[in-house]
């Protein structure tokens, strides 16, 4: 109960914060976004060289669709990634975060629903990611 309550916090505190950050309102931060963003951090100030590297490291990492932005689901993947916090809470963030009816499995239709509204991939893609989430025992196909 309490983990339950903890992961809507953190995802409302996320979601504030993306929206934040996402200055022009296109829901996607740009480069430029993420770079200022940085900025704001103490061991960034003063060094915009410096956030724009990490900015490219977190690109690597997190810009799924290679578009050279974060869209939100991109950002709870970047900042779990950024925070080093792939603890219990996020992951289960990032779980629910599929797993829409809430059955304890993400099936076909949430994942292609989910990468489908970012993303433009094929059925044979959403399959195949489908498949190895199978054998994980996190995705049920049926």
């Amino acid at each position: 109960m309490l983990l339950s309550h903890k992961c809507k916090r953190d995802s409302g505190e996320q979601k504030l914060i993306f929206d934040h950050l996402d200055i022009d309102h296109n829901g996607s931060l740009s480069v430029e976004e993420l770079t200022d963003a940085l900025m704001l951090i103490k061991s960034f100030r003063g060094d915009r060289s410096k956030a724009q590297d990490e900015v490219t490291k977190i690109l690597e990492v997190a810009d799924m669709n290679r578009n050279g932005g974060l869209n939100y689901s991109e950002w709870v993947i970047a900042s779990a990634h950024r925070q080093d916090q792939l603890s219990e809470p996020n992951l289960r963030f990032a779980f629910e975060f599929f797993d829409k009816n809430r059955t304890g499995l993400i099936g076909y239709q949430e994942l292609h629903d989910a990468i489908g509204e970012h993303y433009d991939f094929d059925q044979a893609v959403t399959n195949e990611l489908a498949e190895e989430l199978a054998v994980e025992g996190i995705c049920h196909t049926g």
